[in-house]
């Protein structure tokens, strides 16, 4: 089995639909997404402070090709009718698929800051160790920091779907790298962003947002909804 893979997606709604926005997430989308085989969780965030996109919508897997499978094409080709109506609403949508490189500490973050770069041509074996290390001391030094991961970004999975119709040009894509950090006290991730500023071979780094965590489930959710 390879290397665990998120789907993460960034998002803005206006205010006459963003009841209906988040009613579709929590209510269908999560639950319909977490009865894919492979899927393992799926989390919404809103923004805190000032953020190019409010809402964060991530989803973990087994593997990258979970995100190929047949049943995953299938559920985007097929959507419900409720996700077509709510998909064209989402505006500036930045969709993502990654693969995790590197991975210290544990647990889900009530708080969670995503950052972006691009890694320099033939420094990723490099970036992996560094990160590693750097990330290790951050997670010694500060009880609140929970777990730090590296991710490499996808570019030809990372596309919008097709519902999508109000989108502009992203700062952000599948052929950045991304640095996840996850802390159950939102000044714990100003930290974590003090020590990446030292990451070498990260060139354009740049915080993407810092959210805090709305709603949850994972894979035992969906097994226990097909029982009832």
């Amino acid at each position: 089995m390879g290397q665990h893979a998120v789907l993460f997606i960034f998002a803005n709604v206006t205010t006459a639909d963003e009841s209906n926005f988040n009613r579709w997430y929590d209510r269908e989308h999560l639950s319909d997404r977490i009865e894919i085989p492979g899927f393992t969780s799926a989390r919404r965030y809103e923004g805190i402070g000032d953020t190019r996109w409010k809402y964060l919508a991530l989803y973990e897997a087994t593997e990258l090709q979970v995100f190929t499978s047949p049943i995953y094409k299938e559920r985007l080709a097929s959507q419900s009718p409720w996700s077509t109506q709510v998909l064209p609403l989402f505006v500036d949508p930045q969709r993502t698929i990654a693969q995790e490189i590197s991975r210290c500490g544990v647990g889900f973050g009530c708080y969670i800051s995503i950052f972006a770069f691009r890694p320099d041509k033939g420094a990723q074996n490099e970036l992996a160790e560094t990160f590693s290390t750097l990330a290790s001391a951050a997670i010694e030094a500060d009880d609140h920091l929970l777990r730090m991961r590296l991710l490499s970004g996808d570019p030809e999975l990372s596309r919008p779907v097709a519902e999508y119709k109000h989108a502009r040009p992203s700062p952000i894509g599948g052929e950045h790298w991304f640095v996840f950090c996850e802390a159950s006290e939102p000044l714990s991730l100003a930290s974590a962003a003090a020590q990446l500023s030292t990451l070498p071979g990260a060139r354009d780094l740049m915080e993407v947002g810092a959210y805090r965590l709305r709603v949850g489930v994972d894979s035992g959710d969906a097994d226990r909804q097909l029982e009832a």
